[in-house]
C-alpha cells in the first residue's frame, strides 16, 4: 500500500507541478488514518511556500472538513513554523 501511494504522489507531483494546492488537499485525506506522520511532512512544506493555506486549516476545522483529534490539529498548526 505504501509503495502505490508513493507512486501516486510521483506521479500527481509530476502532473501538478508549481500548483502548490494540490499537496495541500492530499495529506487531508490521510489526517485522520495511519498517514498523519506523512501528511505533517507535506504541510511542513506547503505553508512556507503557500502560507495562505496555513489560514485555510481553522476554517477547515470549523466547517468539520478537516477532522481531527485536538492534537493532531495542533501538530498541522505546529508545521506552519
Amino acid at each position: 500500500m505504501e509503495r502505490a501511494i508513493e507512486k501516486s504522489e510521483r506521479t500527481e507531483a509530476t502532473l501538478t507541478a508549481g500548483i502548490v494546492e494540490i499537496p495541500f488537499w492530499h495529506p487531508l485525506a490521510f489526517v485522520g488514518g495511519e498517514q498523519l506522520q506523512h501528511s505533517l511532512l507535506i504541510f511542513k512544506w506547503v505553508f512556507p511556500i503557500a502560507p495562505i493555506w496555513a489560514k485555510l486549516v481553522p476554517r477547515l476545522v470549523a466547517s468539520e472538513a478537516l477532522t481531527g483529534d485536538k492534537d493532531t490539529i495542533v501538530r498541522i498548526h505546529e508545521q506552519m513554523r
